[in-house]
């Protein structure tokens, strides 16, 4: 069995991989996308699920349509799962509901999850993305009447990185 130096085994392990590199494709530092916002319309919002005054813990789902513009044509759907953290009382806006959403749009999904106030505003964090919005990441408010109706509303402010 021939001898193999430490010397020619590093020179060989440097070789295979300034191979792999090239190989791989070394083409440097990925470069993320830049910076956007989204903003989305939501329109004839309405509530599923029991009525009346919701106990701690049960859950409701919201179901709506989307816009790209306050009264245009509708970009896809909306759906949102909310659990009851507490009971609204009187000059209280502390946080009312835990809440996952899907934006079904027509290029492509997001998803998030957040916290919503008994006013209706939220701050959540993008979960997932598809389509055109694959890879995407970051943060989004948002302000909603819904109702059992079917005529409540949102407004849905997104940062996209």
């Amino acid at each position: 069995m021939p001898e193999i130096s430490r010397r020619g085994l590093l020179s060989g392990a440097g070789a295979a991989l300034g191979i792999g590199g090239l190989i791989g494709g070394a083409a440097g530092p990925a470069t993320a996308a830049p910076a956007a916002s989204l903003v989305l319309h939501g329109s004839q919002l309405r509530v599923l699920g029991a009525r009346g005054r919701a106990a701690v813990g049960s859950t409701s789902t919201v179901r709506g349509c989307l816009h790209r513009e306050a009264d245009g044509a509708s970009s896809g759907e909306f759906f949102s799962s909310r659990a009851v953290l507490a009971e609204q009382r009187m000059l209280d806006q502390q946080l009312g509901f835990f809440e996952t959403h899907l934006f079904a749009l027509d290029d492509g999904t997001l998803t998030g999850s957040g916290t919503v106030h008994h006013d209706g505003s939220g701050t959540f964090t993008i979960t997932g993305t598809s389509g055109a919005y694959a890879g995407r990441h970051g943060t989004y408010t948002s302000v909603q009447t819904a109702d059992h109706s079917g005529t409540g509303h949102a407004l849905f402010t997104f940062t996209l990185g």
